[in-house]
């Protein structure tokens, strides 16, 4: 499974990375309310594992999205195109509670890797999901690209 966030080109303007203080709190509790009645359904409904899977999965992948989408909008405009992938676990269909969650970003132009937008996307998303509440261990790797795949 992949998830890809298209940011719109740069202005070439100086950027200041807000604090993860910007992150909406109404955004936190909606996705700490999201993920609590994810786990609700999952033991309501005594699913066979299979369905358990998929059901929290696609939970976990729309805070995900939402979230990335959220943080990057308060960024504002990246200095070069990019996207977010998923990987191990997640990517092959089998995540639950305490799989790590594995991310790779993608750039286009790889002079931008340590960028201030980047540097401050990556902490944000990570303060962010800790704080939601699942048990994540997070991995991330940064990645230079061409194109976002």
């Amino acid at each position: 499974m992949q998830l890809c966030v298209d940011s719109i080109p740069s202005r070439s303007k100086e950027y200041a990375a807000p604090s993860a203080a910007t992150i909406e709190n109404s955004l936190w509790y909606q996705q700490r309310a999201q993920l609590e009645k994810l786990r609700l359904k999952i033991a309501e409904n005594n699913d066979p594992l299979v369905s358990a899977l998929s059901t929290y999965q696609s939970g976990i992948l729309g805070i995900l999205s939402n979230a990335i989408t959220i943080i990057a909008k308060q960024l504002g405009d990246a200095p070069c195109e990019w996207c977010f992938l998923v990987a191990g676990s997640h990517a092959r269909g089998d995540m639950y509670q305490f799989s790590d969650l594995e991310i790779a970003l993608l750039l286009a132009k790889p002079e931008y890797r340590l960028h201030p937008y980047f540097q401050a996307l990556v902490k944000q998303l990570h303060e962010h999901l800790l704080n939601i509440g699942d048990p994540w261990q997070w991995n991330h790797f940064l990645l230079n690209a061409v194109a976002c795949i």
